[in-house]
């Protein structure tokens, strides 16, 4: 049992070792960006891969890192990885993220935030007996905020954009909405939830409270507290009666793995707008809104 227990440990010492490790710069732009999304693309594995870790370095890769220290593969590829006693240790500050694979192959993920605190990323793929393998033409791209992917994943870093456009009262008033592709898996939809705001708020706000977007939907943020409503997943539109208390409605898809996406609402009329008279036909099939304020 013993010289099994050294023999797999060798192993592990040797799978920890077997790659290379070159990160490259995640941000054309200043680190300090708009909000926008950042594509992290590679060729599929000829193998099959059972997970894959995602690292974002927001320090430079010191060109000696691996005579100061010479066990970082070791490190980096532990099951528990410790950013503070890494940092401490002479590594540069970075996030891990560890993505099981899961109904998509491992060719890429996506994040999104308000602000970046990374500047540079590597990726390596892990195969079904565990081994590190580098992934083929790593490449990372900035994409327009919103667009989203049915074959990658998403970092649980993600935020959705929250377009915040205006909605005038039609008396009564209806709002129709679209479901972002996702491709199901952990981002199938499970709930969605219709939210107004009756005054601007800043997404970069919203990011930056503790909790970010879950905690603002549940009324931590002492200045703006949305109007919300819990709605079935297939639900197509709502409508309001005259005079309703918000300007801004956003329709959040949840996900299975907890991230939300936002919807996006329907255009009506000449004007392009985001809503319109419900008749008396939309009001028996779509649901009534019946907001409450978060927190409350």
């Amino acid at each position: 049992m013993k010289t099994l227990a050294l023999l797999l440990l060798c192993c592990g010492g040797l799978f920890a070792q077997d790659f290379s490790f070159k990160p490259i710069s995640a941000l054309p732009k200043p680190i300090d960006v708009e909000h926008t999304c950042i594509h992290f693309t590679w060729d599929k594995p000829e193998f099959e891969a059972a997970r894959f870790y995602l690292f974002l370095f927001n320090q430079r890769w010191p060109d000696n890192l691996e005579k100061k220290m010479p066990d970082f593969r070791a490190k980096l590829s532990a099951e528990t990885f410790d950013a503070a006693a890494w940092k401490e240790a002479g590594g540069p500050a970075v996030e891990r993220f560890t993505i099981a694979v899961d109904g998509r192959a491992a060719m890429g993920a996506i994040d999104q935030r308000a602000k970046y605190p990374y500047a540079y990323a590597e990726v390596l793929l892990v195969d079904s007996e565990g081994k590190f393998r580098n992934a083929a033409n790593f490449k990372t791209e900035v994409k327009p905020a919103g667009e989203t992917r049915s074959d990658l994943y998403y970092l649980p870093t993600y935020v959705t954009a929250l377009a915040l456009e205006r909605s005038w009262d039609k008396a009564p008033t209806k709002w129709e909405w679209t479901l972002p592709e996702l491709g199901g898996g952990p981002y199938e939809v499970t709930k969605l939830w219709f939210v107004g705001l009756d005054k601007l708020h800043g997404q970069s706000l919203i990011e930056a409270l503790d909790g970010g977007l879950d905690a603002f939907l549940a009324g931590k943020d002492a200045k703006v507290k949305p109007l919300i409503m819990e709605l079935g997943k297939d639900a197509p539109g709502a409508w309001a009666e005259e005079g309703y208390k918000f300007y801004y409605p956003i329709v959040l898809a949840e996900t299975k793995c907890g991230l939300k996406f936002a919807c996006k609402l329907k255009r009506h009329g000449k004007k392009n707008e985001n809503c319109e008279v419900a008749s008396a036909d939309d009001q028996k099939t779509l649901i009534k809104l019946a907001l409450k304020r978060a927190g409350e």
